[in-house]
């Protein structure tokens, strides 16, 4: 009996170091998100930390990405985000952050018509899950019934 005990509070220990360290890693991240600091490499310990929850290792990664100016990469992290299947309550945000991406890689030496691909897919983005609803604002997210509207225009 009194292994076992030892083996509940060793166990007990350890899960409680564990939210700690992931607490502090992503405060870390977020306090140099905020100030404009994107730390590509440190962000990555994310997804050691986050084994249980990866959807928000690669959501978070996207970000740093995007705001860095990688956008390819951002779109690759938001994409397994979603393949990770993240909380409902995220799948909006992901999808907009997702399509933001999308629209930053046109520029001035594609074809039109590759620009309108992309704007189509985008579009696409925010329809799945109800984010947005083509053609009204009626979708589950107020934000991303905005960013339709603009990618139309």
């Amino acid at each position: 009996m009194k292994k076992f005990l030892i083996f509940i509070y060793i166990l007990v220990v350890l899960v409680f170091l564990k939210l700690v360290v992931t607490f502090s890693i992503n405060e870390v991240i977020i306090y140099g998100y905020e100030k404009g600091i994107y730390d590509k490499n440190f962000a990555k310990s994310l997804f050691v930390l986050n084994f249980n929850e990866k959807y928000i290792a690669h959501y978070n990664y996207g970000n740093i990405l995007y705001k860095i100016g990688y956008y390819e990469d951002a779109i690759k992290e938001y994409n397994k985000a979603l393949d990770n299947k993240p909380k409902e309550d995220r799948v909006c945000s992901i999808r907009i952050n997702l399509a933001l991406a999308m629209v930053n890689t046109i520029n001035d030496e594609m074809e039109c018509e590759d620009k309108y691909k992309v704007y189509e897919d985008s579009l696409e983005v925010l329809y799945e899950d109800g984010c947005a609803y083509e053609g009204n604002d009626d979708g589950s997210s107020e934000i991303a019934d905005k960013l339709e509207e603009e990618i139309q225009t």
